[in-house]
Parts: C-alpha cells; sequence; structure tokens
C-alpha cells in the first residue's frame, strides 16, 4: 500500500493559490464598483472608438462600465423606423449620449439609434 505524503511545499502551494483567488476577485470586484455606471440615474456623452463586450462586460474605449444587463444582445432602434438591430452590429465610431434621470440611450452613426436602459434592466432580472 503506497501512502500519499503531503509535506511542506505542497500545503505552501494551495495556501498561495487561495491567496491568489481571493485577492483577484477582490481586485476584479473593486474594479467594477468603482467603474461609471451606465443607468437611469447618470449621464453619458462619449465619442466610442473601440466597444467590446467581454466576459458580458461592456468596455468602451477600453473602460469597463457597470452597464446593468446592456450587452452586444441589447436590442437597438433606428429613430423613426422599425428596423431593429443588436448593439454589437453598430461598429465603431459612433457617439453615445444619455442625459441623466432619462431611460434614453443615443448611438448617433448614420441616424440615431437609441436603446432604453431601464428596459434592459428589467430583461436581465427576470
Amino acid at each position: 500500500m503506497k501512502k500519499t505524503i503531503i509535506n511542506k511545499y505542497h500545503i505552501l502551494l494551495i495556501i498561495l493559490t487561495i491567496l491568489f483567488v481571493y485577492f483577484s476577485n477582490m481586485y476584479d470586484e473593486n474594479k467594477l464598483k468603482n467603474s461609471p455606471k451606465l443607468n437611469f440615474e447618470n449621464s453619458l456623452d462619449i465619442y466610442v472608438e473601440e466597444i467590446s463586450f467581454e466576459r458580458n462586460n461592456l468596455y468602451l474605449n477600453d473602460i469597463q462600465y457597470q452597464a446593468y444587463g446592456i450587452s452586444g444582445y441589447s436590442k437597438v432602434r433606428l429613430l423613426g423606423t422599425n428596423k431593429e438591430l443588436t448593439l454589437k452590429k453598430i461598429i465603431p465610431p459612433f457617439k453615445m449620449e444619455k442625459k441623466a434621470k432619462n431611460d434614453t440611450l443615443k448611438i448617433k452613426k448614420n441616424g440615431v439609434y437609441y436603446l432604453l436602459v431601464t428596459e434592459e434592466i428589467n430583461l436581465r432580472k427576470n
């Protein structure tokens, strides 16, 4: 019968792994907590040169936003028409605007597209 021996190096490796995972999670939480918010209460006025949706997060010009459910699959509509497409299909550059205490996120590129912020938040809650 062969015995498994756990020596001090194994224990050190386990402790370091636990510490690494803990501090990585704390860093990610703090980064998200301190990032700009894209919700009903806050305003936004940005010229977007780069947009990405890494790990279901919204990044505008390499800055992570608390988007509260707004993703690349969020439906945007062309103002004055019934045309609808997903946010990830709008290729940068474009202007993105939202007034404080307003529900409408406007995307200006070859027309004005809009997205209702609270509608997206409510869709993600359900």
